[in-house]
């Protein structure tokens, strides 16, 4: 039975399968990057990767939008009746069992 090669501690593999088409056009480009193909794909991976993140992890607002966002910050409405009461219990919860994630 063949062992799997080690990974380093840096380093992890990934294995997939693409079309000819793409692992051509791939292989094409690293080419002319100068690249190896395991170097371009790699780069290729972390770029899309960072731009999705980036997208989906903030929050794009428009200037209207964000002004009322920081006009809300800036000047809170006072808390209801209802989210005191709420926030008294959790206060007593929270004591019961500090260790909770909640």
């Amino acid at each position: 039975m063949r062992t799997p090669p080690r990974e380093s501690s840096s380093h992890a593999r990934i294995n997939c399968r693409v079309s000819a088409s793409i692992k051509r056009r791939a292989e094409e480009a690293a080419e002319i990057l100068g690249q190896s193909i395991t170097t371009f794909t790699e780069t290729a991976l972390a770029e899309k990767a960072g731009d999705v993140l980036s997208h989906f992890g903030a929050i794009r607002l428009s200037e209207r939008d964000f002004q009322h966002f920081v006009k809300t910050i800036n000047n809170p409405t006072p808390p209801t009746a209802k989210l005191r009461k709420a926030a008294a219990l959790y206060k007593r919860l929270r004591a019961q069992d500090p260790e909770s994630n909640w």
